[in-house]
């Protein structure tokens, strides 16, 4: 079995708020396919991470926008 965590930050009145969002599944190219319709539906979208049942990172796939990356490290989690 294989996880997906997604990454994403929203703004709710001016406050950052961290959002992660797992699925599993078997197939890689399903995981990828869930992060991609989680990508559409958020505004700031940070990227993915799809690890193996012992935690060992199979792909990931992270956000070049050094701003987004530092909201998400300062936003407090939802």
């Amino acid at each position: 079995m294989l996880t997906l965590e997604c990454y994403w930050v929203e703004s709710t009145q001016g406050l950052d708020m961290r959002h992660t969002e797992k699925f599993q599944s078997e197939c890689v190219g399903t995981l990828i396919q869930q992060a991609f319709l989680k990508k559409m539906s958020v505004l700031d979208w940070v990227g993915y991470r799809i690890q193996d049942q012992d935690n060992n990172t199979v792909q990931e796939n992270f956000t070049v926008d050094s701003l987004c990356k530092s909201r998400y490290a300062q936003a407090q989690n939802k």
